[in-house]
């Protein structure tokens, strides 16, 4: 909503600018193609909030018409608003569109991400040294397969991961992860009863993953599925 606002708040103003440009003479109106593009410059940075560069790879030829008071519309769609892409301007009278133009322009969109500081292996715990957050040309990712910071510390790599490269939503998976020998809280469920213990893994594991326990008061070997808060879960009412 407040992007929508800001959109036509942009053309309000920019229809005000360029009234400033229509003379009386044979009432007739004029964009000049300065204008014009400096005016689609400001309309894409009132709609993208990310550190953006932009260049307008053609010369924009001057608009003239023989109507007065005619005003400038601005069209794009802020997902395809990167790379080699365009802006759609519109030059109306009352509502009615008199003309249509296409600017073509280049944005380049810059983010803050993860970026490896080291080799990270597949199967491997990402923890804060990992990596550092670096200001990159993101124009050409995929904005679902960005990450934040609190998204990765903690995460399984599911891939390796070389130095230098930025760490994507599909290079990792959730989770904490259990190493063989590691001391772990077993957690048994029986219906509303809960036990907890303590015990060995005897096996590596993720998330969701089921892996063999000893218990540490026997030796009694368990089966139990690693939880997100890296214990393991033994549900004996899924097992009747």
């Amino acid at each position: 909503m407040m992007r929508n606002f800001k959109s036509i708040l942009f053309n309000l103003i920019f229809a005000c600018i360029l009234s400033l440009n229509t003379t009386d003479l044979f009432s007739r109106s004029f964009f000049s193609g300065d204008n014009i593009k400096t005016a689609c410059i400001n309309y894409v940075y009132s709609i993208i909030n990310d550190e953006i560069e932009i260049k307008v790879t053609d010369k924009i030829p001057n608009q003239n018409f023989e109507e007065d008071k005619v005003y400038a519309r601005f069209q794009g769609d802020r997902n395809s608003l990167k790379g080699n892409t365009h802006i759609i301007v519109e030059f109306l009278k009352d509502e009615k569109i008199l003309k249509r133009i296409t600017v073509p322009v280049n944005i380049k969109v810059y983010k803050k991400l993860p970026v490896a500081v080291r080799n990270i292996f597949s199967g491997k715990q990402i923890k804060n040294g990992d990596f550092e957050l670096k200001k990159i040309d993101a124009t050409n990712l995929n904005s679902e397969d960005l990450v934040g910071e609190d998204e990765i510390i903690g995460a399984i790599a599911k891939r390796n991961i070389t130095k230098d490269n930025v760490i994507l939503k599909s290079f990792i998976q959730s989770g904490n992860q259990i190493n063989r020998g590691q001391k772990v809280e077993i957690n048994v469920i029986s219906g509303a009863v809960r036990i907890r213990t303590t015990g060995t893994a005897l096996q590596d594991g993720l998330a969701g993953s089921e892996i063999r326990v000893r218990k540490d008061d026997s030796n009694v070997i368990l089966n139990g599925v690693v939880s997100e808060e890296g214990t393991v879960v033994i549900n004996l009412s899924e097992n009747k």
